[in-house]
């Protein structure tokens, strides 16, 4: 197989989309982006993983602009670190790590409206990864330890959030088919069986020469 690609993967949560990004790296022997973005970002504009943690791959509430105002030499003030700034320096910021990975290197990425921010590089394909209610339900409660009494609560939550993420900083709708090259449920598979889908995809694929 040739495994020059740049591999984007959209989830919902619950789904298993960073244990199959990671099986999809390490099958195809080629670099994982994911929680490492956090860090990279927070090297670069130097703050703390712990403090970045809290607005990865979130959009600013539509409030958040209170707390900030606009200079008349186009730039923004804030007295303090504010949603609105924290959430779009971090996109920037993890959007040119992003950039920067995929021309240099094949690599597999999770989330960060990567399909987005690499419209348009050489062969790059673009998934996403859905599942049924209860399998989500399961997997987050075995594997998270959620109370059970709040998953439906807890996943449309976390649905909602990247989605409003996406929306916000693309121009596109998360989840909608158009979107990606590929679209998989999960739930009938597991998830080396969802590797052994994309890597398939991949096989009848032609790609630019290295």
């Amino acid at each position: 197989m040739n495994k020059n690609f740049v591999i984007t993967i959209a989830r919902q949560y619950g789904c298993g989309g960073r244990t199959i990004g990671q099986l999809l790296a390490e099958r195809l022997d080629i670099k994982y982006l994911d929680n490492d973005l956090i860090r990279m970002a927070a090297e670069k504009n130097g703050v703390s993983v712990e403090f970045y943690k809290e607005y990865d791959e979130k959009a600013s509430s539509k409030f958040a602009s209170i707390f900030g105002y606009s200079t008349p030499a186009g730039g923004y003030y804030s007295p303090m670190y504010n949603e609105l700034v924290v959430n779009d320096k971090l996109y920037y910021t993890q959007s040119n790590i992003i950039k920067e990975t995929a021309k240099a290197d094949p690599c597999v990425i999770v989330g960060r409206c990567a399909d987005y921010v690499l419209e348009g590089q050489a062969n790059l394909v673009t998934v996403f990864l859905h599942a049924d209610i209860d399998t989500r339900r399961d997997r987050i409660v075995n594997k998270y330890g959620i109370e059970e009494k709040n998953i439906e609560k807890y996943i449309h939550k976390a649905d909602k959030r990247r989605s409003q993420y996406y929306n916000t900083y693309t121009d596109k709708v998360w989840g909608a088919v158009n979107n990606y090259d590929i679209m998989l449920n999960t739930s009938k598979m597991s998830p080396e069986d969802v590797v052994d889908v994309i890597c398939s995809y991949l096989d009848k694929l032609k790609v630019a020469e290295e």
